[in-house]
């Protein structure tokens, strides 16, 4: 398994958890879960563009 591909694989967890985070701190009335829910999705979805972007070129 490459870097390219751990670094997307990871990616989308964080965006995949950031959306559970923001939909249960949203359910449960909190404040703190949905902001940093969003900031988790923020962060997975620049790890996604960038390993995308860097991916297209093949080193070789």
């Amino acid at each position: 398994m490459n870097t390219s591909t751990l670094l997307r694989l990871s990616g989308g967890m964080m965006l995949a958890g950031g959306l559970l985070l923001l939909i249960s701190g949203i359910a449960l009335g909190q404040w703190l879960l949905p902001i940093g829910g969003t900031l988790l999705m923020v962060a997975g979805l620049i790890m996604l563009l960038t390993t995308r972007r860097s991916g297209t070129r093949r080193p070789g």
